[in-house]
């Protein structure tokens, strides 16, 4: 998925994170990096996708019959 998308290797890492359902303030814990950094990330991966929101990410991922393994 990040291959196909252009996601950066952090960007994979936060788009795991998301499809676990963590916060972007969980990542931010989770990864020692700021909350204005998550978001921009966030941001990044969302544009590359062409989704607005993690509900919208779930579904592309899901129409594209995708397996995620969390």
């Amino acid at each position: 998925i990040a291959e196909r998308y252009g996601l950066s290797k952090r960007e994979e890492e936060i788009l795991v994170l998301l499809l676990q359902g963590r916060s972007n303030r969980q990542i931010e814990e989770d990864l020692f990096i700021s909350l204005r950094t998550v978001e921009g990330h966030v941001y990044k991966i969302y544009r590359k996708m062409g989704v607005k929101n993690r509900l919208q990410l779930i579904h592309l991922l899901h129409d594209q019959g995708r397996t995620i393994l969390l």
